[in-house]
């Protein structure tokens, strides 16, 4: 027999062949020749609109909607690199007579998707197809993964995952289609209407709106100072009494408290608490922790740990999985060795015990089958790979790090402490008090645990027994804004969007789907919303802030069930069903696409609301290369009056890098000089010189980013865009761009 493998990226072929060419006879015997391609993520998609013969040539207010294809006919992606992979697939199967394909693409759902839609375009059907499912890039993964491939078109894991990436990928094409092309219509500007994209954009309003609403203010509390050390707070009806000046605290003090030294104590209790280490991470989990620790994009760390994976120094990194299968504990000790490359581990290792190794895997919350199984992937975890970790890059080498601090404290004891309550009470006047001892500090000597400040409360004290006031005082409390989203807690805020949801039955399909979107897109998603410029990243901790535009956008989907999270966790419930195999694509299809209808009619009685022109100041002598209108000047852009109407020319400033100069060698010479570091890679974080070039008329885009010949053609891959129009930006890698020029 003889296979094509067609990995999904060149890094996971190459370490795939060496295996191969290192265990060929063996490989040879069992399975059958094998040669290798690679793919570069998608490179096939669904039609467009204007490409199916229907709609061909309509403009949008032409359309009669909802747009539903017969078929969802599938073709190339317009881009000269994927092109290039989609055509090393063709010749391979033109050079050489195959019995097979081996599936090698990433294995979830949209791995899956990603060969299904190959396959379409290459009606690659009539082969034999395996499937090859791995865990990790190790050597003795790769061989564990090749002995047991499965047939993909057989397989019920195979089948349900891929059906499942064809509703909701088949959906949002409908939703995003058909939603853009009403509400734009309706709205008279451009708003790119998505499932995921409405919840994500609702999510961030109202976190701005309740951070921009807050108003600082203080309210003051009586405390009672113990001469034992700690306070007791005044209480009424069980809450906390509160004065709005701290003159009013102040003077009642004086009118009831002035005087009194004792108090006597009405209630105690003590009781202890366990608290279990952090559990293994997660692509989501890593993403919050690294962002926060570094300033890290989803998209970046998500970068980061797959370059890793790719070396084979960790598991797969798109997982949304927490716990690992007593197969894979099998190889703790192996992977605990390995850890110990990270020099400040090493001591915490070498104090581990025999019972540490038995606690651990007796620990549901770390070693669980039933868990791995629902996630269909372990947690991300090193590799027993042994390299030296000074030849990684300094981030790289953090992001390891951080995912070997996870494996190594799952080996420690619980955190003990002793919660104590006490009440105390002076002439009916009450005094509530809480205190906090850490009886074994077990894990939080390796991940220490946030300060939460609590004051201890003596051991011997009892109840019936009298305290010492050394004096009352107005306590100052100010009250709390709300946190203000960040790249990384709103992928978060994305998982955790069960919280916004009051029925209990669509919470509970949000808990098990683990939010909106996936480990994989979530980051690109944030990105695609920056990109557009409907929310803002701003400063080192990338606080998030919605924009005017933003605002426009939720204001004119307010109306419409796609921005409301009850509707999302339906849609979910659908989508899982297929996954798990409980319903069928077909009734799955017939659930979803029924709502096409409903959004249309939703959009047909939206309120009108003003046909507006993109804002800005007119540049005297400058007309749009496209129809003529006048070109005007805004704070983030240089654009075509009928930008967002009828026109899609516009030129993002770049954090002012593009200027006035450059606009007009653009419009006169139809490129600009070589600009430099006009893009910025979100993936080397470095910036790059580029020239901005204009396409013709009739294009889908406004402009496209030419690299100097002197440079590779996509230095360090930069997630940069390189045009505008009415389906967005266009970007080198998955991921968004940075406020790039032709944005």
């Amino acid at each position: 027999m003889r296979y094509l493998f067609i990995a999904e990226k060149a890094d996971v072929m190459k370490k795939v062949e060496a295996v191969y060419k290192k265990y060929r006879a063996q490989i040879a015997n069992s399975i059958g020749e094998i040669d290798f391609v690679a793919l570069t993520g998608h490179v096939c998609r669904y039609l467009e609109p204007r490409e199916y013969p229907d709609w061909q040539g309509q403009k949008w207010h032409e359309m009669n909607l909802p747009l539903m294809p017969s078929a969802f006919e599938v073709t190339e992606i317009n881009n000269d690199f994927k092109k290039k992979k989609i055509g090393g697939v063709k010749a391979a199967l033109k050079d050489k007579q195959y019995d097979g394909i081996i599936v090698g693409t990433d294995a979830d759902t949209e791995g899956n998707g990603i060969y299904y839609l190959l396959c379409q375009k290459l009606k690659l059907k009539k082969y034999r197809t395996l499937r090859f499912y791995e865990e990790s890039l190790t050597e003795k993964e790769i061989l564990k993964s090749l002995s047991s491939m499965t047939d993909f078109y057989k397989e019920p894991r195979d089948l349900h995952m891929t059906d499942a990436f064809l509703l909701r990928s088949r959906f949002d094409w409908l939703l995003g289609m058909n939603g853009t092309i009403a509400v734009t219509r309706k709205a008279g500007n451009l708003f790119k209407v998505g499932r995921v994209k409405a919840e994500v954009m609702n999510i961030v309003c109202e976190n701005s709106n309740a951070c921009d609403l807050f108003v600082p203010h203080s309210d003051y509390l009586v405390h009672a100072v113990y001469q034992d050390g700690f306070p007791g707070v005044m209480m009424e009806g069980g809450k906390p009494v509160s004065f709005e000046k701290q003159t009013d605290a102040e003077q009642y003090i004086a009118d009831n408290l002035a005087g009194k030294t004792q108090v006597k104590v009405t209630s105690l209790e003590r009781k202890k608490v366990k608290t279990a280490p952090p559990q293994l991470y997660k692509l989501s989990t890593l993403q919050v922790d690294a962002g926060s620790k570094f300033n890290l994009s989803p998209q970046e760390v998500l970068d980061l740990v797959q370059a890793l994976y790719e070396k084979g120094y960790v598991s797969y990194p798109r997982t949304d999985g927490e716990y690992i299968s007593t197969q894979k504990a099998k190889e703790l000790p192996a992977l605990v060795k390995a850890v110990e490359k990270v020099p400040e581990l090493v001591p915490f290792i070498q104090g581990f015990q025999k019972v540490d190794l038995e606690r651990a895997l007796n620990n549901k919350r770390f070693v669980n089958d039933e868990e791995v199984k629902k996630a269909s992937h372990d947690a991300l975890l090193p590799t027993a790979v042994m390299f030296d970790l000074g030849s990684l890059p300094p981030m790289e080498k953090e992001i390891y790090s951080l995912i070997c601090r996870r494996l190594v404290v799952q080996f420690f004891k619980e955190l003990e402490e002793e919660k104590t309550t006490l009440d105390a009470e002076a002439d009916g006047i009450s005094f509530h008090s809480t205190g906090s001892t850490v009886t074994e500090p077990g894990w939080t000597t390796l991940i220490p645990k946030k300060n939460t400040a609590e004051k201890t409360i003596p051991q011997g004290i009892r109840k019936g027994d009298i305290l010492t006031v050394t004096s009352f005082t107005a306590h100052e409390k100010k009250a709390s804004p709300p946190k203000r989203l960040t790249l990384a807690t709103l992928v978060s805020a994305m998982e955790g969007i069960s919280k916004f949801i009051s029925n209990k039955t669509l919470k509970k399909v949000f808990v098990q789907a683990k939010g909106i979107g996936t480990p994989a897109t979530r980051g690109a998603i944030i990105n695609d919303l920056i990109t557009s410029g409907y929310i803002e990243s701003r400063g080192k901790n990338n606080l998030l802030y919605i924009t005017d535009s933003g605002r426009d956008y939720i204001k004119a989907l307010s109306n419409l069930s796609i921005i409301r999270p009850e509707q999302a966790a339906e849609w979910e419930s659908y989508f899982q069903a297929v996954k798990t195999g409980v319903m069928t694509l077909t009734e799955g299809e017939k659930l979803c696409f029924g709502y096409v209808y409903d959004m249309i009619a939703e959009v047909d009685k939206m309120p009108d609301l003003s046909r507006k022109a993109a804002p800005g100041k007119i540049m005297a002598g400058r007309q749009c290369p496209y129809c003529g209108k006048p070109i005007l000047d805004s704070k983030w852009s240089y654009h075509c009056e009928g930008y967002k109407t009828d026109c899609n020319f516009n030129v993002n400033k770049a954090d002012g890098k593009f200027t006035e100069k450059h606009l007009d060698a653009l419009l006169k010479k139809g490129r600009t000089c070589v600009i430099k570091n006009i893009v910025h890679s979100q993936k080397t974080g470095k910036d790059y010189d580029a020239s901005i070039v204009l396409e013709p008329k009739g294009s889908q885009y406004a402009t496209k980013i030419k690299f100097p010949k002197t440079d590779q053609e996509n230095p360090g891959r930069p997630n940069s865009a390189s045009g505008s129009g009415n389906s967005g930006s266009r970007s080198g890698t998955r991921g968004g761009a940075r406020r790039s020029a032709g944005a």
